[in-house]
This record gives structure tokens, C-alpha cells and sequence, in this order.
């Protein structure tokens, strides 16, 4: 009968240790699931912004590119003059 009783404090034991042991890894699996959540939102926002910034680049270049062109033309003009 004893025998049964210490096997049931050890199992007992051991259950006890195994929920401490699975409420520390639901705490770091909560943690990671938050840090997740704010890097997809951090990287939302860089993505939009890449796109902005892009967007100004392109606008930037088409200008540049006019630019070049009409100096191309007014050389090739004075060239044939």
C-alpha cells in the first residue's frame, strides 16, 4: 500500500513539473507570437515605404531622362546649325 503511495506522489510529482514546464514554453511561445505579430507589422510599413520611395525614384529618373533629352535635342540642333 505504501508503494502505491509513494507512486502516486512521485506521479504526482512529475505532473507538477511538467505544467510548470508547459506554462514557461506557453509564456515564450506567447512572447514569440507577439514579436511576430509586431515584425509582420514593421515590415508592412517598410514595404510601403520601399514603395513611396521607389515611386519618387522613378519620378526622379523620368525627369532626369526629359532633361537629358531636351539637351540632346538643343545640341543636335546647334550641331545642324
Amino acid at each position: 500500500m505504501q508503494d502505491c503511495v509513494r507512486q502516486l506522489e512521485d506521479a504526482n510529482t512529475q505532473i507538477w513539473i511538467l505544467q510548470e514546464d508547459l506554462r514557461a514554453k506557453s509564456d515564450v511561445n506567447t512572447k514569440l507570437q507577439d514579436d511576430v505579430t509586431t515584425l509582420h507589422g514593421r515590415t508592412i510599413a517598410l514595404e510601403a515605404q520601399i514603395s513611396r520611395v521607389s515611386g519618387i525614384i522613378k519620378g526622379l529618373l523620368e525627369r532626369v531622362n526629359r532633361k537629358l533629352n531636351g539637351g540632346m535635342e538643343k545640341l543636335n540642333t546647334i550641331k545642324t546649325v
